[in-house]
C-alpha cells in the first residue's frame, strides 16, 4: 500500500474515531431506576371512586359529555347476587338506582355501561349514536409481596440489580418484565415484554422473579381473592415504552 494510501486510511479513521467521541459526548446522562406497577385493565376503577361516582363520565375518563346534544338513555348492567341486573335512566347523572346497582355488584364481575345520545354537530340528518364501555372494581386490598413494603426492592436488589451496572442499559431504553401473582399468591407467566438486548440481563431478572417467594394475593372485601397482573420495568423511564403498558400504581401499593 503505497504511503498517500496509508495517510488517506489514517485521516479517514481519525475522523470516524473524533465523531463517534464528539457523539458519545453529545449523548446526555439519564436516570437509572427500577419499579414494580400494577398493570390494569383498560378500564377499571376502586371502591372509593365508585362511591364518589355521580355521574357517566365519572365511570370514564375518556367519555366526553360535551359529544351529546340531547340523551336518549342510559343504561348501567352488572351483577348482583349472582343475578344480572339492568338499571336506567336518561342523563349523564346517574340515577339513585343505577348509584346502587353499582356499588353492590358482585366482586371481581364486569359493569357495562351504555349510552344512546343525539351527537352534538350541525349536521341536518343528526342520527341517534351509540356509546358503549365496561369496567371492573378492582379490589380494596392490591396483592403484595410483604407486609414491609420495601422488602419487594430489597429483594430485587439482592438477586439481581446489584450484580448490573447502570452502564448495561441504554439511554432511551427501558426494560420491561410482566407477571401475575395467584388467587395462592404464586408467581407466574413470567414474560419479557421489551427486551434489554442482553440476553444475561433479561435471564438474571427473569430469573430473580421467577424465584420470587409467594406474595400475598390480592382480595376484595367479602375474602374474594384474585390473580393480578404486574410488571418490572428497568432503565431509563423516561423512554416512550412505558407509554404501551397501562400502569399507574407504583408498589408499594395501599
Amino acid at each position: 500500500m503505497s504511503r498517500n494510501n496509508t495517510s488517506l486510511l489514517l485521516f479517514v479513521w481519525m475522523i470516524i474515531s473524533c465523531n463517534q467521541f464528539t457523539f458519545a459526548q453529545a449523548l446526555p446522562d439519564f436516570e437509572f431506576k427500577y419499579d414494580v406497577n400494577r398493570i390494569h385493565e383498560s378500564l377499571s376503577l376502586s371502591k372509593e371512586q365508585i362511591n364518589d361516582a355521580s355521574t357517566i363520565a365519572d365511570l370514564n375518563q375518556y367519555y366526553k359529555t360535551a359529544w351529546v346534544k340531547e340523551y336518549i338513555s342510559t343504561e348501567i348492567k352488572g351483577v348482583v347476587k349472582g343475578k344480572e341486573k339492568i338499571e336506567k335512566g336518561h342523563t349523564e347523572i346517574l340515577t339513585k338506582e343505577q348509584k346502587n346497582l353499582l356499588v353492590s355488584a358482585d366482586a371481581n364481575t364486569k359493569i357495562s355501561v351504555n349510552i344512546n345520545y343525539i351527537p352534538e354537530n350541525n349536521l341536518v340528518n343528526n342520527e341517534e349514536k351509540n356509546f358503549e364501555f365496561s369496567f371492573k372494581v378492582y379490589p380494596e386490598k392490591e396483592a403484595h409481596f410483604s407486609i414491609d413494603q420495601n422488602d419487594l426492592y430489597e429483594y430485587l436488589n439482592d438477586k439481581a440489580f446489584q450484580h448490573l451496572n447502570k452502564e448495561d442499559f441504554k439511554i432511551y431504553q427501558l426494560t420491561v418484565l410482566t407477571f401475575a401473582v395467584t388467587e395462592e399468591g404464586k408467581v407466574i407467566d413470567v414474560e419479557v415484554m421489551t427486551s434489554s438486548d442482553n440476553v444475561e440481563i433479561d435471564s438474571l431478572l427473569t430469573e430473580a422473579l421467577c424465584q420470587m417467594p409467594d406474595w400475598i394475593p390480592a382480595e376484595y372485601s367479602n375474602g374474594l381473592k384474585v390473580k393480578q397482573e404486574f410488571a418490572l420495568t428497568a432503565g431509563d423511564h423516561t423512554s416512550c415504552t412505558i407509554n404501551l403498558i397501562n400502569i399507574r400504581d407504583k408498589y408499594p401499593l395501599k
